[in-house]
């Protein structure tokens, strides 16, 4: 997706994470490459692309040269971090952002990492991806792109002595009208009346968030999707994945402008839509008439109305006055206007005055129309 704001920093740590991490065998770096995007998605809204990515790096140099010294800071400056980020953090994130070694999880302390940069939960799923691993439950997770999907592939490699398959429990959204999944992983497990039971082949579970067109307000915050949680159940354990928000302030992009124009399409053919409609289809008729009285001002006029083509049934009419010629009379106007002997073919607007009251022209709009 193309973005002006915040979103932009993303893509920058999508290409570069994904170099650090290729090394891992668990598969599990992914979940936290995609932990600490989710994380900084949420809590650094204000920061954009290059602004990021230079605080970063040119932070991650200060250490680097601090670690020459010997003189290494507590903490370091990072945009949109209030009071900064430790030390351990900077190591981190700039080993992995800010150049091109390979990066290895398990030389860094991960507990370490300030709030703002891992939160727990997904500290939590990269742990728990590690004990899956250890039990035998192989995990490949791929995100989209655009945020709005992720594909799981998961397989069950036993250790010897234990059973040689793995029942897959259930699959539970959250939200739960707030994806749309398919996948042998899915069929067997949600739609099968059989039990799904997971051996060496790999199944796929591939899910798509659902984005509204237009941002939806979810506890203050304006989202085009909420934030959405994965869980596959087994008996060991448990495979989570979360996606963050996708915030209003993080998306601007053509696809979404494309979005916004069909929802107002899908409006307007809503309602708009059935009145055109039913002016080409001749179940609307519509005109002015103007009914002058100029010569010999009476109480009483009748103008007929012919349609120029008959209704196949007797319309409803409808009138609006919407000017009048009418002479100073005693500070009051006096009329009625109303529609008489309506048929299929046409009608009458019957005018009325009284009390001496004198209105020499009207300006009538009509409206014929089929239920």
């Amino acid at each position: 997706m193309i973005s002006s704001t915040t979103w932009v920093i993303f893509p920058l740590l999508l290409l570069l994470l994904p170099i650090a991490f290729s090394q891992d065998p668990t598969g599990c770096d992914v979940v936290l490459e995609q932990g600490i995007y989710d994380t900084f998605r949420e809590t650094q809204q204000s920061s954009d692309a290059s602004s990021f990515y230079k605080s970063l790096c040119d932070s991650h140099t200060k250490y680097e040269e601090d670690k020459i010294s010997g003189d290494v800071g507590v903490s370091y400056d990072l945009i949109g971090v209030s009071g900064g980020v430790s030390s351990d953090t900077i190591e981190a994130l700039g080993s992995a952002i800010c150049t091109t070694d390979e990066f290895d999880s398990t030389n860094y302390d991960l507990s370490t990492l300030d709030s703002q940069v891992l939160s727990k939960d997904a500290l939590n799923a990269f742990v728990d991806c590690k004990k899956l691993y250890q039990a035998g439950l192989q995990v490949e997770t791929k995100y989209d792109d655009d945020q709005e999907g992720i594909t799981i592939d998961v397989w069950y490699v036993p250790h010897p002595g234990e059973p040689a398959e793995l029942k897959i429990t259930k699959i539970v959204l959250d939200p739960e009208d707030g994806w749309n999944c398919t996948g042998d992983l899915w069929t067997k497990t949600q739609e099968s009346k059989t039990p799904n039971i997971l051996h060496t082949e790999k199944q796929e579970l591939s899910c798509k968030r659902k984005v509204s067109p237009v941002p939806q307000s979810v506890k203050g915050e304006l989202v085009y999707a909420r934030r959405g949680t994965i869980k596959i159940l087994t008996p060991k354990g448990s495979v989570v994945r979360t996606m963050a928000p996708i915030y209003a302030q993080h998306m601007l992009t053509l696809i979404d402008v494309q979005k916004a124009v069909d929802a107002a399409l899908n409006s307007y053919n809503a309602t708009v839509g059935p009145i055109l409609e039913a002016f080409k289809s001749k179940k609307i008729k519509s005109g002015k008439v103007e009914i002058t009285n100029y010569e010999e001002p009476t109480f009483e006029k009748t103008q007929a109305v012919v349609f120029d083509e008959p209704f196949d049934d007797v319309p409803n009419i409808v009138l609006s006055l919407w000017g009048l010629d009418s002479r100073e009379n005693d500070g009051a106007v006096r009329l009625i206007v109303e529609e008489q002997s309506v048929t299929i073919s046409g009608f009458n607007i019957h005018m009325y005055q009284w009390n001496n009251n004198h209105n020499f022209a009207y300006y009538v709009s009509w409206l014929a129309y089929l239920n």
